[in-house]
């Protein structure tokens, strides 16, 4: 086996070793030719007959382009890291081809599974070193997050320099350079030692053995604009419990950019307003306290989004202190997953003042036989606050009840409820539930579910892996609802049909009947208008006759 105990960088001296390279002038190159039998470069190196070991026997297998005998050489590694951290270190050197040929070499080993290489770490891929800095940092990032000495080494060089499409930052360079060089890995101590420092960086180094000496620097580092050093002063002064001057110097990190001030400030005065015996009198800390919250959720620092520490603080103050019913709300349903005895300490006080939300979320809590609640009277106590929730006119428990109650419409209407969630309510999507619903409903005889469910079974799309499905008995009878139920409705549409053609007749009978008495009493009353006339005309020319 190989020596142990080297790391990539004890073997960085190979190409400097007299006669270490079989293709070096004056070696001995008969040694190294493949005659049949594995006596090769691989059982050089784990002989420890050469003392440059796992890099000298790397760049002689890359050499004589002995991939195939190369991966029974890797299988013999006893740290694969290291084959991993040397692909980085050929890349770092500017010997591509090698960091190429080694990442070649690793991945076709691997591929068998010999050799173990975690995949989502394993970023000496061969075409990783061909493609963008921007992608080859990414994957190097992780790998010094995950531990590789020559990874951070890596980044801190990068940092240090500003290369490779990584912005100059020292304090990232020395962050990373430190890491690596804390596993003994000496070309990152001696770049370390020639950093340049800034107040900043030598007050950090000083901190713990010179207090005072940190506390000066850090304040030139501050009066010349580095809010680091403001940020970093207002932390020691609120250690010491310094509230004035560590107000002081989180508002000139904040105003000079820092994105995590504005929780520490918010801290500060939601402390102070806590400690005021007549919270009247000093509303403005109140005020001041829930604006900085807010600037610290809205922001981008490591306290900030809706769950982040920032935002479960305002709410804690806002519920404890400034009695906010929908913060003690939103408090119940963090805490529900995380810290049940908590949750239950925000939502059983609105749930009894008439919450609906809030009944609902503990008779759900109660009625889990996994919740840290459960004791002996969690059934009843589950009971209690669902009929609380169906009584404050939570949609969810009113449909429950009724579901309970065998009301297939409201079957059907949870089927669809959970197979799509609902955020006004906080639902979940839960499809296992969803399905349940639907054959109940089904079963029960509502016509939409029958029409789901058949759908589903014509489609194969009934999901087994989310629950128990109903024997083809069940789906046979379904099928004969189904036909029942299109027949009765063929049934009733044909009599109504006939109802309508009834009445239509009837009406028309009835309009001509109308219609001719109408005609006839109107013929009645022009003879009688005609008679009239004809009389009147006769007693005109009646005189006449006379004559």
């Amino acid at each position: 086996m190989l020596p142990t105990g080297k790391s990539p960088g004890y073997y960085a001296s190979a190409q400097q070793q007299p006669n270490s390279n079989p293709r070096a002038p004056g070696a001995d190159h008969s040694e190294h030719k493949r005659t049949g039998q594995l006596k090769t470069i691989s059982d050089l190196a784990n002989s420890g007959e050469n003392t440059n070991g796992l890099r000298y026997a790397v760049e002689s297998y890359i050499g004589h382009n002995e991939c195939s005998g190369f991966s029974t050489f890797l299988t013999s590694v006893e740290n694969e890291r290291d084959l991993l951290d040397l692909a980085l270190e050929f890349y770092l050197d500017g010997k591509n081809n090698a960091a190429y040929e080694l990442g070649k070499c690793i991945t076709q080993a691997d591929s068998s599974g010999r050799i173990g290489v975690d995949r989502e770490q394993d970023f000496y891929i061969p075409r990783l070193f061909t493609l963008g800095k921007s992608i080859l940092v990414y994957h190097i990032s992780k790998a010094a997050d995950g531990g590789s000495k020559v990874a951070q080494f890596a980044l801190g060089k990068w940092h240090a320099e500003g290369t490779n499409g990584v912005k100059q930052d020292l304090e990232k360079a020395v962050e990373y350079l430190q890491l690596s060089a804390a596993q003994g890995y000496e070309r990152a101590a001696k770049f370390l030692d020639q950093l340049p420092k800034s107040d900043f960086m030598l007050a950090k180094e000083c901190e713990f053995a010179d207090a005072k000496q940190a506390i000066s620097l850090y304040k030139q580092a501050a009066a010349s604009g580095d809010n680091r050093a403001m940020f970093r002063l207002g932390e020691l002064y609120l250690k010491v419990k310094d509230h004035d001057n560590a107000i002081k110097y989180f508002t000139q990190a904040k105003q000079s950019g820092h994105v995590d001030a504005s929780f520490h400030l918010a801290e500060i005065y939601a402390t102070q307003y806590k400690q005021c015996i007549v919270k009247s009198w000093n509303s403005d800390l109140r005020d001041k306290a829930l604006q900085n919250y807010k600037e610290a959720i809205e922001g981008k620092g490591q306290f900030a989004g809706l769950q982040g520490k920032a935002a479960i603080s305002c709410l804690e103050f806002k519920a404890d202190h400034c009695e906010d019913r929908n913060a003690k709300y939103e408090l119940g349903k963090f805490f529900l997953a995380r810290n049940a005895g908590k949750a239950e300490k925000y939502l059983k006080p609105l749930a009894d003042a008439g919450h609906a939300d809030a009944a609902y979320l503990l008779a759900k809590e109660y009625g889990d036989t996994n919740s840290s609640l459960l004791t002996y009277d969690s059934p009843t106590l589950s009971s209690r606050y669902h009929e609380l929730a169906v009584k404050n006119g939570h949609p969810l428990a009113v449909l429950e009840k009724a579901a309970r109650g065998g009301d297939s419409s409201a079957m059907f209407q949870l089927y669809e409820m959970y197979s799509k969630g609902n955020e006004s309510i906080s639902l979940k999507a839960d499809q296992a539930k969803a399905q349940a619903y639907l054959f109940k409903a089904a079963e029960k005889g509502d016509s939409a579910a029958i029409n789901v469910v058949l759908e589903l079974k014509k489609t194969g799309s009934v999901d087994a892996s989310i629950g128990s499905i109903p024997n083809d008995e069940y789906f046979a009878n379904l099928a004969f609802k189904q036909l029942k139920a299109e027949a009765t409705k063929v049934t009733k549409q044909a009599t109504q049909e006939y109802k309508v053609t009834v009445e239509a007749e009837t009406k028309l009978k009835e309009e001509a009947k109308l219609n001719a008495e109408q005609k006839a009493r109107v013929d009645k009353e022009n003879l009688s208008k005609g008679i009239f006339a004809t009389r009147e005309t006769a007693k005109i020319f009646k005189p006449h006759e006379d004559l």
